[in-house]
Formats: structure tokens, C-alpha cells, sequence
């Protein structure tokens, strides 16, 4: 008999915190399926006496393997032990969900080396290949000048107007900046002319510098 100590697992693999037999290794013949049992074998991957492994897993042991982590695949090992000739797993399975990429994770978009203009009269439409969403969180911009004296506005459309999401159609992001900056932020931005864009003017105050470079960087706004 093999001695467990005090501690008692729920369903009928425990007997007072002893069990009988010895423990073993078995290998996963595939991959965790909708069930609480797997194909294994046993001490030898493939070439192993095939078995059927009982594992605990949680919902009261209901809940199905391939709901369940760790999560077992094709040739995963684990201990094992029988007991009232049932093989079960030492190891304790729980609940888990899967996160579908596609539909939650955010997807990092940017625009590099963009050069924008000082234009009083609007912005400039900033697109990049690895931008490509007209709805996205803007998180920082990059700007490399030399002007000592800059103002830089946000704009949700191409032509300067009362238009998009923001009052008045922008959002003043700096004044009065002197050199290169990097501007942190946590902006919702919707491209309102559906350009894939984002809409940058650029001013310069200090009449030494008429361009700037800008980098933009933010995650895709999913809906």
C-alpha cells in the first residue's frame, strides 16, 4: 500500500489517503477530447499496453478534458495509478476557456517614419501598411523635429471641420513643445473619412523647422 499522507481527494481514488498499487506513467494516444477519460499507454509511448485513464477533473468531475487544464495531447505523460481496476491520473484537472485570437486579442498597429508638413490650414493624412483600421486605440506618437517651438492637433478627418468624434472635430495634443517628443496616450481615434488614416497637423511656432517625422502606435479597436 502506498502511504499518501492525511490529505483526502474527492471520489472514490482515495481510501483514507491511502492507495493501492503503484505508480505509473502513461501516455496520451490522443489528444484531450469531451470526456474525463483518455487513451494511454502505458511506461512506452505507442508501443505500451493501452489503457483507459480516468481523470479528475472539476464541475464536481463532470467537466470535459478538452474544457480542462493542463491540457492534454498526443503523447503528453503523467502519472497515473490503479486502483479497484481503474487507472486514474495523479493529476488534478480544472476548468478553463479558450480565447479565440481572432475576436480578443488585440492586434498592435503603427505607422513609421512619416513625414508631416507645418500646415496651418489642416492635417496631414498619416497612413501606414501597418496601420490599416479606421478604429483604434492611439497609445503614443513619436515626433523628431528641431523646431523649439511645435503644436501638434489630432483630427478625425482629412479636411479641417466640425466633424467626427471629438468637439469641433480635433483634440489639441501639445503646444508649445520644443524638440523631439514622445507623446504617451490612451485615445479612442475613429478615422471619420474612412481613410485607414490618422489625421496629424503639425504647426510650427519657431519658424526654424517647417517638417517633422512622426511615428504612430496604437491597437486595433475591435467591435
Amino acid at each position: 500500500m502506498a502511504d499518501l499522507g492525511p490529505t483526502t481527494i474527492f471520489g472514490d481514488l482515495t481510501t483514507n489517503g491511502s492507495l493501492g498499487g503503484a505508480v505509473r506513467i502513461a501516455y496520451c494516444g490522443a489528444d484531450a477530447g469531451a470526456g474525463t477519460t483518455i487513451a494511454c499507454f502505458l511506461d512506452t509511448d505507442t508501443t505500451g499496453e493501452s489503457v483507459t485513464v480516468k481523470c479528475l477533473t472539476g464541475g464536481g468531475g463532470e467537466s470535459l478534458l478538452n474544457a480542462s487544464v493542463p491540457r492534454l495531447s498526443d503523447g503528453d505523460p503523467m502519472f497515473v495509478i490503479k486502483h479497484n481496476d481503474t487507472w486514474y491520473s495523479t493529476t488534478i484537472f480544472e476548468d478553463s476557456q479558450d480565447f479565440d485570437e481572432g475576436l480578443v486579442m488585440p492586434k498592435l498597429k503603427y505607422i513609421t517614419n512619416y513625414t508631416i508638413s507645418d500646415d496651418s490650414a489642416g492635417p496631414d493624412s498619416c497612413f501606414g501598411a501597418n496601420w490599416g483600421v479606421n478604429k483604434s486605440i492611439i497609445k503614443a506618437i513619436k515626433v523628431q523635429t528641431t523646431s523649439t517651438d511645435w503644436d501638434l492637433i489630432l483630427w478625425t478627418n482629412a479636411s479641417a471641420g466640425d466633424v467626427g468624434m471629438y468637439d469641433n472635430g480635433y483634440v489639441d495634443l501639445v503646444n508649445g513643445a520644443s524638440g523631439s517628443q514622445v507623446i504617451l496616450l490612451d485615445l479612442p481615434y475613429i478615422d471619420y473619412d474612412s481613410g485607414s488614416s490618422v489625421h496629424l497637423q503639425f504647426m510650427d511656432q519657431s519658424s526654424g523647422a517647417t517638417t517633422a517625422i512622426v511615428d504612430v502606435y496604437g491597437v486595433e479597436a475591435r467591435t
